[in-house]
Order: C-alpha cells, then sequence, then structure tokens
C-alpha cells in the first residue's frame, strides 16, 4: 500500500507512461497481497469451526472477515449527574 502511494504520487506529479506502469505494477502488487491475506485469514476461520465455537462467535468472525466491524458507541455520559442515552444529546453535551 506505501508502495502503491508513492508510485501514485509519482506519477501525479511526472505523468509519463514509465511512471503509470510502475503505478499499475504496483497498485496489483497491493491488491495480490491484500487477497493473499483475506484468503489466508479465511482458510484460518474455517479450519477453527468446531462444535465448540457458539454461532455467535463464529457470525462475528464472518463478519469482521466482510469488513463489517461494530459500531464503537459511547456507552455512559453524564450531565448534570444523569446519564445521557439518546444520540442526539449525546452531541449536545459533546459540542
Amino acid at each position: 500500500n506505501r508502495d502503491q502511494r508513492r508510485a501514485w504520487n509519482v506519477f501525479r506529479r511526472h505523468p509519463t507512461s514509465a511512471n503509470q506502469i510502475a503505478f499499475q505494477r504496483a497498485k496489483s502488487v497491493a491488491w495480490w497481497a491484500r487477497r493473499k491475506s483475506e484468503r489466508g485469514y479465511w482458510i484460518k476461520f474455517v479450519s477453527g469451526i468446531n462444535s465448540s465455537v457458539t454461532a455467535k462467535d463464529m457470525w462475528d468472525n464472518v463478519r469482521r472477515a466482510c469488513g463489517i466491524y461494530p459500531e464503537k458507541r459511547i456507552s455512559c455520559l453524564r450531565k448534570n449527574g444523569q446519564e445521557v442515552r439518546n444520540i442526539s444529546d449525546m452531541v449536545d453535551v459533546l459540542a
């Protein structure tokens, strides 16, 4: 990814065909590495499924493999000694 970004910056500043080819090659290598990592994660995940894995843990890992992460929420926010649970009220407290 870093090499891809560097190649893009060089190509953006000096748009020659050689720099374009270098960028495309770096982009292809980054894509290949990303796919290899995803495949490795998926193989590791599938081989770890057994009878002791709960359905919730399994689906959490499936969502994580697909790039779906749970939202990070502020669980407890206080204003004048009272908990604020409504999102719009949280925005008002934080602003």
